[in-house]
């Protein structure tokens, strides 16, 4: 039996109550002094009277004995401080740190509020880690008035076996867990990272038992890991626990909903997405570290994706340093689909002792895990809906299908959501009640579920917005997925977004749908907040471009905007004004950059004018610049100025690309 302690924060600060602790000890001592004193007193004047071989015998007897009750103090107090540094942080090595060990302690103790310790992985709350509760047993029957014959056969199946509600008495929120087939591997990989750490990583669709299949492996293979599961995008308080100077217990970090803790499409203003390096370092911790984590398929793809950089002519990350943490060298991922034939034969032998697992098995439209957590119920309250709430819920799939990941405020869903109504409402009066409705999970007609989430703070005091429950998320957006989305929401969007990041998605989902009108409108309010986007800015340039707006495309290019620089360039060469583009060219080279002058270069070569080209490159090189000399080697190889040519490569370090035979050559060769 292993016995498994709580990390107790406050076992990191100094130990203030030794002093009454002494007191009491000193009390006691006093009290039962009538005891023991006179006993002692005897012996010590029997001492004085013995002779001295006497005194020799007893000193010996006394030396030994106190001699072995100090080893026996010293391998207890040992054996106490190994257990403290296997269990939290000794006080007196917080006391030593610096900034960080405090920083890292402060976020803890944020993170935890009012309770003292983080929990061991044994006693994880499975629903506080994002498991999906079981519905009631009744709604995965059909509603009244259909056939109840499923629930009678389930229930009087297992009150044949003798079991009739016992699994669901001692879980009432959990089903029985069935093992799948990927168990096994996940178990595996978490026992390899019992000593040294690592990153397991579970991919798969919503609703398919991602999150209680890592539950049931880290309880399973780690116990008495400590665990530590931040709120969805605090990955600020990974980034602080990372970098302090303290031991770290043996850890579980929980990162369900990965996407939401790295730095892409999914980051929600306000939050900081968890540096790769910190990662790196929580693996190379003395302790180990352990980090678990799920994510939805599409998630991942995008934000392993890549695009084309016109600037460089490759293709780079979108998102590199959440490209780094998924592509970690200690990371193990593993994919979780639907059950197999198998898992449902396993689900079938288990469900008498889980009425539930039978009548989930007995839904033909729906997987095992998706009726389990309610799925069906949650489609049915929408289809079933009214026109208000479909309007609503709707409305609140598409802001997510076009990029808006963070809360959606009650405005942008009424304004939104308009685009949806079906007739004409000339006030607002239906909005709150409907979207109360769909926000209720309580009442018994809901079965516990609901379509629209409330999102509050942290600490619950403050409502930050709604969002729509995964599952169905999911399976509206597929559904969705070619419907083009009414131009009044696309207003109300871009009127009501908040954040740079949401901003930025949502102005990309209108430049590639063509909504020309609401994607310049983000881009240059976000080129002009002075955010540093070069991706804002390069596409603005480009849509100024295709509308003919070449004033302002000018403007910005002379105002120091290389990309509007860079379309204009373009523009002009294309309208066969090769003669604007050049004085262009010259007037953004007086600037000295380095950029503008190899531009230039460039252009003159292309326009034929090779000896201002070689100017400007010889300019360069006597700067140092590596990428001028060898285009001016270039030049003067393809010109016949091989002396010249010959000279630089001597005196330079960057002629690598000549080639041995290259440059033997080159030195042999007469100007032409």
């Amino acid at each position: 039996m292993v016995v498994v302690m709580a990390f107790d924060l406050t076992k990191v600060r100094r130990d203030h109550s030794w002093p009454w602790r002494g007191l009491t000890l000193v009390a006691i001592l006093a009290i039962s002094a009538w005891w023991w004193a006179p006993p002692v007193v005897d012996a010590i004047v029997s001492f004085a009277r013995a002779d001295l071989p006497q005194k020799d015998s007893i000193s010996s007897v006394v030396s030994m004995a106190v001699g072995l009750l100090s080893l026996l103090t010293s391998t207890f107090l040992g054996w106490i401080q190994l257990r403290k540094r296997r269990q939290g942080f000794p006080s007196e090595e917080l006391a030593s740190t610096d900034g960080r060990g405090h920083k890292a302690f402060n976020r803890l103790k944020s993170h935890i509020g009012r309770v003292r310790s983080l929990p061991p992985m044994s006693a994880a709350d499975a629903l506080a880690l994002g498991v999906h509760p079981a519905i009631d047993l009744r709604s995965l029957a059909p509603r009244p008035g259909e056939s109840m014959v499923a629930v009678a056969a389930a229930v009087d199946q297992a009150k044949k076996k003798g079991t009739t509600r016992q699994h669901i008495e001692a879980y009432p929120e959990l089903p029985l867990f069935v093992p799948r087939e990927k168990f096994q591997a996940a178990c595996h990989a978490l026992l390899e990272f019992k000593a040294d750490g690592g990153f397991l990583l579970l991919v798969g669709n919503s609703s398919v038992g991602k999150t209680r299949l890592l539950y049931e492996a880290s309880r399973m293979m780690l116990p008495d890991f400590t665990l530590l599961a931040p709120d969805l995008g605090d990955g600020e308080l990974i980034n602080a626990i990372a970098d302090a100077d303290f031991d770290l217990p043996p850890m579980i970090i929980w990162l369900d909903e990965l996407q939401r803790f790295l730095e892409g499409p999914y980051l929600t203003a306000g939050h900081t997405p968890i540096a790769a390096t910190a990662i790196r370092k929580l693996l190379e911790a003395p302790s180990p570290v352990v980090i678990v984590s799920t994510l939805w398929p599409e998630y991942a793809r995008q934000l392993r994706s890549t695009e084309f950089d016109a600037t460089h002519g490759f293709h780079r990350p979108r998102y590199p340093s959440a490209l780094d943490v998924l592509e970690s060298r200690r990371l193990t991922e593993i994919s979780l689909d639907s059950f197999t034939l198998a898992e449902r034969g396993e689900a079938a032998r288990l469900a008498v002792a889980d009425p539930r697992l039978l009548l989930a098995l007995e839904n033909p439209d729906y997987n095992v895990t998706e009726a389990l957590s309610g799925a069906l119920e949650i489609v049915r309250r929408y289809e079933r809906g009214t026109k208000e709430q479909r309007a609503i819920v709707d409305a609140a799939v598409d802001a997510r299908r076009l990029g808006i990941q963070g809360p959606l405020s009650a405005k942008l869903l009424l304004d939104a959501s308009r685009a949806y109504l079906p007739g004409h409402y000339p006030d607002d009066s239906w909005f709150l009640v409907n979207l109360d409705d769909l926000t209720s999970a309580a009442r018994p007609q809901d079965r516990a579920t609901a379509p629209i989430n409330a999102i509050t703070s942290p600490d619950r005091r403050t409502m930050l917005g709604y969002s729509v429950t995964d599952f169905l998320l999911q399976r509206l957006s597929r559904q969705r997925a070619g419907q083009a989305v009414p131009r009044l929401a696309w207003e109300a969007l871009t009127a009501n977004i908040a954040g740079p990041y949401d901003q930025m998605r949502l102005a990309d989902s209108a430049y590639e749908k063509g909504m020309a009108f609401h994607a310049e409108s983000l881009y240059r309010k976000l080129t002009d907040a002075g955010t540093d986007n070069w991706q804002a800015a390069r596409k603005l340039s480009l849509l100024l471009a295709a509308h003919g707006q070449i004033d302002e495309l000018s403007t910005r290019a002379d105002n120091g905007n290389i990309f509007a620089a860079e379309v204009l360039i373009g523009t002009l060469v294309s309208e066969n004004r090769i003669d604007d583009a050049l004085a262009k060219l010259r007037l953004y080279a007086q600037s000295g950059g380095i950029y503008e002058l190899r531009r230039l270069a460039v252009f003159l070569d292309l326009c034929g004018r090779r000896h201002e080209a070689r100017a400007v490159l010889r300019g360069l090189v006597s700067r140092g610049d590596g990428y001028a000399e060898r285009r001016l080697l270039e030049l003067l190889v393809s010109d016949g100025q091989t002396d010249e040519a010959a000279e630089i490569v001597d005196q330079g370090n960057n002629w690598s690309w000549l080639g041995a035979y290259g440059l033997a050559h080159l030195k042999s060769t007469p100007d032409g």
